[in-house]
């Protein structure tokens, strides 16, 4: 299955890398920290390297996976959930309110 994200409310607070195990298909994976979100968050849109986004059409979700580890595989695949191409435009997301990016990211995907 492939989605389309356009708007999710955002990053709130994750201190430190987190793990994410379990299930036979994901073992380990790990979850940015809340600098390397920021990070993401910054890149300008007008100077990025293209080469470096992922195509939004190229993700899957993996509806057998749990909740969790659908989220950590989408981070995984998308790269950075802030900056990525749909259909070869160059998109953006900012996040505004007070749920964490998994929190915001489960929402999306369960729908």
């Amino acid at each position: 299955m492939k989605i389309h994200l356009t708007f999710c409310p955002l990053p709130a607070v994750i201190s430190r890398k987190r793990e994410i195990t379990g299930g036979s298909q994901m073992k380990k994976i790990e979850m940015p920290t809340l600098e390397e979100l920021q990070e993401m968050a910054a890149v300008d849109i007008r100077t990025v390297d293209r080469s470096t986004l992922v195509e939004l059409d190229d993700v899957e979700i993996h509806e057998e996976l749990p909740q969790a580890e659908r989220i950590a595989d989408y981070i995984k695949q998308i790269k950075n959930p802030y900056c990525y191409k749909s259909h070869g435009v160059v998109v953006k997301i900012s996040f505004a309110g007070k749920c964490s990016l998994e929190e915001s990211l489960s929402r999306c995907i369960s729908m």
